[in-house]
């Protein structure tokens, strides 16, 4: 176990990382406010994101770091989400349940933001924020991984929860498009590219590789680079946007931030820490901060775009965005030091 001090600079290190990358967030935030950016810029620029941005980051990262033993060694990165999310929107609406609200809409909108965590726009740039550049790679195909667990369960069992009877109901084209979406594809098509000979190579910028494959992944590099700051920016304009009216719903906080910040974590925490999860240490640590993550803001989205419970759902956005300014500090010098 490392020493006191040791702890003590870690924390220090992960606070003053989220700090600079939630002071970027604040430019979002200010842009919204101050009416820089409208909404339908903020749309634009999330498009860019989804579509282009991340996909590129994450079909680098596989493309320069896919094998299938990196594949075994974040199985646990898969298999955990497909337990916890399922099971955390099952024991919420078990809860809800026995302790019916007047809208059953906002019991399932909570459901849903209890059991999905963000799995790109905060986790990413965190774990790039306090890991050295020869592990990016790794943190890139590690979080890959995970975003092909979330996303899915996202865009079906989170946005049917989240948008309720009263929202529009989506078609399956409107579904499977927004599973598949940007991400998810980045992950796949570069995980299919890195078992092509000589593309690894290329992607890792080797003098003898195949040079106009490596200039197309270094240009890819370029575009990647941009994913850290604009995430930032995208979650401020997001949280810019949440009602401050309806931030204060302690019925829909406490359940989020419980399961959220303390349970899910904790669990997985007690697992890792017994050895009951096989991870090395970068594994853990990614494991660990995507479970600790807040919601995913994908369903503030979801709930807008369809009609849904959208003032509940963005009131909570605002604050538990703001609880894990404290939160992930810790868990992320918790997760550092497990190996």
């Amino acid at each position: 176990m490392p020493d006191q001090v040791t702890v003590a600079e870690t924390l220090l290190a992960c606070v003053e990382a989220i700090g600079k990358l939630f002071l970027v967030a604040l430019i979002g935030f200010l842009s919204i406010r101050l009416r820089f950016l409208s909404n339908e810029g903020l749309e634009s620029l999330t498009k860019l994101m989804i579509d282009v941005i991340v996909p590129a980051m994450l079909c680098l990262a596989m493309v320069r770091g896919f094998d299938m033993k990196t594949l075994a060694d974040a199985s646990p990165l898969i298999l955990l989400p497909a337990l916890y999310i399922p099971l955390t929107v099952a024991l919420c609406l078990l809860y809800f349940r026995l302790r019916p609200a007047e809208t059953p809409g906002t019991d399932r909108a909570v459901s849903a933001m209890a059991a999905l965590p963000n799995s790109f726009y905060v986790p990413l740039p965190l774990a790039l924020a306090v890991t050295t550049e020869d592990q990016h790679v790794l943190i890139g195909v590690l979080i890959g991984v995970g975003v092909f667990a979330i996303n899915p369960f996202q865009w079906t069992l989170g946005t049917w929860l989240v948008t309720g009877n009263g929202g529009r109901t989506r078609n399956w084209r409107e579904s499977l498009v927004s599973t598949f979406n940007g991400p998810v594809l980045g992950v796949v098509v570069g995980a299919g590219i890195a078992l092509i000979p000589g593309m690894p190579e290329a992607a890792r910028g080797e003098t003898e590789a195949f040079a106009p494959a490596r200039m197309v992944f270094g240009a890819m590099g370029v575009a990647a680079a941009a994913m850290p700051p604009l995430a930032m920016i995208i979650v401020g304009a997001l949280i810019a946007q949440c009602r401050i009216g309806h931030a204060l719903n302690l019925r829909a906080l406490v359940p989020v931030m419980l399961f959220r910040f303390l349970l899910v974590p904790g669990i997985i925490f007690l697992l890792l820490r017994a050895g009951y999860i096989p991870a090395d240490p970068i594994t853990a640590f990614v494991l660990l901060l995507v479970a600790a993550a807040p919601p995913a803001m994908n369903l503030a989205l979801a709930a807008r775009r369809y009609g849904g419970e959208w003032e509940v759902t963005s009131g909570v956005q605002l604050i538990t965005s703001l609880v894990a300014l404290i939160i992930l500090p810790v868990w992320m010098t918790i997760g550092l030091h497990l190996g």
